[in-house]
């Protein structure tokens, strides 16, 4: 779990820097280049304040595509891995994410998460899945806390835990063995 969330926050962290670097584009058509030579990301107007831009890895795939309106993310931002694959896809209004985030798995493109959010914050309707597409868990958020309760599953569905989460703190786990009996109550201390 402490991996995951570590994971989670260095995505976090590149996609502000992606969505930053998005932002610099000032001239009509604009090329940035990596240290070593390679186009980093390269801008092109569209209309009067409004670019399309293309960041791409060092080896020359694209690795994501967004437009900038007034020099902040407006509308859809969608990340590729270096094969091709659509990584994630999320919209921007007024360069905060705004909408659903939605990213897939690399290899067959499945559904891997779903988040909603409104105006940069995490909000509502969280959403994991197996790549067999089952769900591994869902939940709830508000103002980007884990709030209610958040339900777990083995990968054939049954039930395995749920958690309770008050203003993003988990307060008390019910677990399920894999045959979704009931066992145990795990209180947390907060």
């Amino acid at each position: 779990m402490v991996k995951s969330g570590k994971k989670n926050v260095i995505k976090k962290a590149c996609l502000i820097a992606l969505i930053l670097s998005f932002s610099m584009c000032k001239n009509e058509n604009e090329k940035q280049y990596y240290s070593t030579g390679e186009v980093e990301q390269e801008c092109e107007k569209t209309s009067e304040n409004k670019y399309t831009c293309t960041q791409f890895y060092k080896t020359g795939e694209i690795s994501a595509k967004n437009e900038i309106v007034n020099g902040i993310p407006e509308g859809y931002y969608t990340g590729y891995t270096k094969t091709g694959n659509v990584e994630f896809r999320t919209s921007n209004r007024e360069g905060k994410v705004n909408g659903k985030y939605i990213s897939y798995f690399p290899n067959s493109g499945k559904i891997k998460m779903i988040i909603n959010s409104i105006a940069g914050e995490k909000e509502g309707f969280y959403c994991t899945f197996y790549e067999t597409g089952a769900v591994m868990y869902h939940g709830n958020y508000v103002h980007s806390m884990k709030e209610g309760k958040e339900y777990t599953f083995y990968s054939n569905q049954i039930l395995k835990e749920i958690k309770t989460f008050e203003k993003d703190t988990l307060k008390y786990s019910q677990c399920f063995d894999s045959t979704g009996v009931f066992y145990e109550i795990r209180k947390h201390k907060f």
